[in-house]
């Protein structure tokens, strides 16, 4: 599922330049909340949707 894929390529790619949640959510101008839920695979288009 391309959901998967993308949560799965964000948190490796978070982890492997030693970024926070946090630190990417302000360069994304999102929540935490919102980097937390793409993290842990909840629909991209529920958190759009939101």
């Amino acid at each position: 599922m391309v959901n998967d894929n993308f949560s799965l390529n964000l948190k490796m790619i978070r982890k492997q330049r030693l970024l926070t949640q946090q630190s990417v959510a302000e360069k994304l101008h999102v929540s935490r909340k919102t980097i937390s839920s793409l993290g842990k695979q909840v629909g991209i288009y529920q958190i759009l949707k939101n």
